[in-house]
């Protein structure tokens, strides 16, 4: 991603301005940030960026995130193409954005 595309995505992103504190190990915190992320349109670029950083980046915390890099040859979402893993043998789950669905 060039640095002007950067730039550009943290300018759309929800979190700007909120004022909640995305790097708190405070679960209330937590839900907080996340149910913020649960509202970006740039969520997935937030994600992508966030890979190797602390605290909540698309919508993931540091363990989720690492939980989602492991996951190799997995679907994408369908909704935000966000990583996905397998819920029951038949049902995938987005770590992104919460979405389920029977493959």
């Amino acid at each position: 991603m060039s640095a002007v595309a950067q730039k550009t995505w943290r300018l759309l992103a929800a979190c700007t301005g909120s004022g909640i504190d995305f790097y708190a190990d405070d679960d209330v915190e937590v839900a907080r940030a996340k149910a913020v992320c649960a509202t970006c349109a740039v969520r997935a670029q937030c994600l992508t960026a966030g890979q190797d950083e602390h605290g909540i980046w698309g919508g993931l915390t540091e363990s989720e995130r690492g939980l989602a890099q492991r996951v190799t040859a997995r679907p994408v979402c369908p909704a935000c193409g966000g990583p996905t893993v397998n819920v029951t043998p038949t049902q995938e789950r987005c770590l992104s954005c919460g979405l389920a669905w029977y493959s």
